[in-house]
């Protein structure tokens, strides 16, 4: 921006300068700014004053020749012009970082006696009193041309003068503007950014503190005292001696800069994170630091992010445990260390597959919830407890010996004892192992290999009878659903029977048909009693998630030795004759004899007994509906067969009560 000569020179002390130097000299003079307005105005002649600059064809003439001045300043170091008007006029211009400020000026003089002739016309002329105008040309002053040289080159000089301080005040000027604007910036982005900023003496001790900086910890600046120590007693005990440690590496010139996090106490009363960061702007001969400033962030949520990712990164997000990781860093920490005795102990959840095929996911989330607040409750606080698995935990345990190992295995167990008959349900189970280690070289991988073999060779042996159990409490959790109770299975299974004996089936395969018509549900287990306790028919969703039983029951009949043989069957027992059944898709004698069986008297069952969302149909609108189903949904053959059965045996109306005494 360009400056004016206003902006860089006081006028008034340059005014009272050149009037102590016309009293000497006796030579008008005046400053002019750059558009020709005058600023200061010493000596003028009365013929100027009183007569040319107050007639307009004279006035003229004084601007013509300002003109031409002007137009020719930049040509020496001063100009002298003999202006239309009669007199001498001199100038000096004023320049600076080539910008032209205003103009030293001089004049109103003659080199030599004035032509009277001249000026009595020009009077005339221009209308001036004569007599009034030659006595005021009386009292214009004759300087040589010899003196007037000397002059102007004082006025030249002067005119340097003002320049180059006009110059310097240019520079103060550009540098406060470039600072203020640099300030107004570093405002804008400590306001947006949030951070504190502070500013210390060190000689004194005093502080300034901004408002965002006292805001952070919720005071107003009048609550928080300008010196360093109000800061310092905000800090929190513990760590206030690693901060003042940090500050005296920086005071001295040990580090570059200063870093810390540290807490510091709010006004409400709550321990708040702050990152303080700062630097050195003074420093004495010796190095050390006279002044330093900084900015006060609050990172209390980021630290609270930091350590609830840290947390997660080392602990099982379901069971709230420490995860592999974590275990496997302590491990090696132990071993590094060369830590002995120690002992690593192996859990395993036994049937946790199952649980999850058949109950879903969730009541397996649960059991596993379950293990690990069973297990860690065994344990001091400071033992590793993780989850290191799917269904595996494992436990770290330093400075022990092996009948302290051996008396944790038995404290777990005892605990899975009392929690299961505490809770009735699905029961926990858990494959435990362990191994040992007092002496040097330690391999840690090597014990935990150790204590897993010995908690798999555990697992073998209960394996078989942990799934049957599982297998009747999912049985008794059916029951206790109301879905299979009013006699269903024992009806059920005196028809299938029924008809078993007709087709002249052996005993073995009898047995057998028997237990299918027990298990061939125990899928719906897996099924949730919205769909199957819902008051009319069923969504094509909720279809799909029902059909979803017979794969359920299947897999959980591979897991009880006793019910395998009857696991193909169980997944087979909703097939179509026509092929439209599920899950797949069989037709015709592809679907094994038991299943067809086994869905006519199923059907049978259903339709005479009372549904959720209809009443039971009589016997024979039974039978009749099974004849309208032959040959699509059921087998002809073996619904011919069913109705003699039934036929044969009673010749009355036949009712669940009926059935079951066949």
């Amino acid at each position: 921006m360009p400056y004016r000569l206003t902006d860089l020179l006081d006028i008034s002390q340059l005014e009272q300068l050149l009037k102590s130097f016309y009293a000497i000299a006796k030579v008008g003079m005046a400053i002019l700014d750059v558009d020709g307005t005058v600023l200061v105005n010493i000596g003028w002649q009365p013929i100027c004053v009183n007569f040319h600059r107050v007639c307009p064809a004279s006035a003229q003439n004084c601007k013509t020749s300002d003109l031409y001045i002007n137009s020719h300043l930049h040509e020496k170091p001063y100009i002298t012009y003999k202006c239309l008007n009669g007199l001498i006029d001199c100038a000096a211009p004023i320049i600076a970082d080539n910008q032209h400020l205003g103009t030293v000026f001089t004049g109103q003089f003659l080199n030599e006696p004035p032509d009277e002739d001249f000026f009595r016309q020009q009077a005339c002329q221009l209308g001036f009193d004569e007599t009034a105008y030659l006595k005021a040309l009386q009292d214009v002053p004759l300087i040589p041309t010899g003196q007037v040289e000397t002059i102007m080159a004082f006025y030249a000089q002067l005119a340097q003068l003002l320049a180059s301080m006009g110059l310097d005040r240019m520079r103060q000027l550009d540098a406060w503007k470039t600072i203020k604007e640099r300030e107004e910036r570093l405002t804008v982005v400590l306001e947006e950014s949030h951070d504190g900023f502070w500013d210390w003496d060190l000689d004194d001790g005093t502080a300034y503190y901004s408002s965002r900086w006292t805001e952070i910890l919720g005071y107003s600046q009048d609550e928080i005292e300008p010196y360093i120590s109000s800061w310092e007693n905000l800090i929190h005990p513990e760590d206030r001696a690693s901060v003042m440690k940090n500050l005296q590496s920086h005071y001295t010139g040990t580090t570059d800069r200063y870093e810390a996090e540290y807490r510091m106490l709010a006004k409400s009363g709550e321990w708040r994170w702050i990152q303080g960061r700062g630097k050195a702007l003074i420093r004495n001969e010796k190095g050390q630091a006279k002044r330093v400033a900084g900015t006060h962030i609050d990172v209390t949520e980021c630290k609270h992010a930091h350590e609830k990712l840290r947390h997660m990164s080392l602990h099982n997000f379901l069971t709230g445990l420490y995860n592999r990781v974590y275990f496997e860093q302590e491990m090696k920490r132990l071993e590094v260390e060369g830590i002995i005795p120690v002992g690593i102990i192996i859990c395993d959840i036994d049937g946790l597959k199952l649980i999850n095929d058949t109950m879903g996911h969730n009541a397996g989330d649960n059991m596993l919830r379950n293990a690990a607040r069973i297990i860690k409750k065994c344990f001091p606080e400071d033992i590793v407890v993780a989850r290191i698995g799917g269904d595996e935990f494992a436990i770290l345990i330093p400075n022990c010996d092996q009948k302290y190992m051996e008396e944790a295995c038995t404290r777990i167990k005892n605990a899975v004892a009392w929690g299961n008959a505490k809770n009735p349900g699905t029961p926990l189970s858990l494959s435990i192992g362990f191994a040992w280690r007092d002496s040097l070289p330690l391999n840690m991988n090597s014990i935990f290999s150790e204590a897993d073999n010995h908690m798999y060779r555990e697992k073998l042996h209960s394996r078989q009878s942990l799934h049957s159990t599982i297998v009747n409490t999912l049985m008794k959790a059916l029951e206790e659903r109301d879905f299979i109770t009013g006699g269903h299975v024992n009806r059920l299974q005196h028809l299938v029977v029924s008809l078993a004996y007709t087709l002249g089936l052996p005993v073995c395969r009898i047995n057998e048909l028997r237990l299918l018509a027990q298990f061939h549900d125990i899928g719906k287990v897996g099924i949730s009693d919205r769909i199957l306790f819902k008051n009319g028919p069923l969504t094509d969703e909720e279809f799909i998630e029902m059909q979803r039983h017979s794969e359920i029951g299947c897999r959980i009949a591979q897991t009880a030795p006793e019910l395998v043989p009857i696991a193909d069957w169980i997944l087979k027992h909703h097939e179509w004759w026509n092929g439209n059944g599920y899950p797949l898709g069989l037709k015709g004698e592809e679907i094994p004899l038991e299943c067809r069986i086994l869905a006519i008297a199923d059907a049978f069952d259903a339709m005479i007994s009372d549904r959720p969302y209809r009443y039971a149909l009589s016997c024979q609108e039974a039978i009749n509906e099974l004849n309208r189903c032959s040959g699509t949904q059921f087998d002809p053959n073996l619904v011919e067969m069913f109705s003699q059965v039934l036929k044969a045996k009673f010749q009355l109306e036949l009712s669940p009560y009926h059935i079951a005494s066949i």
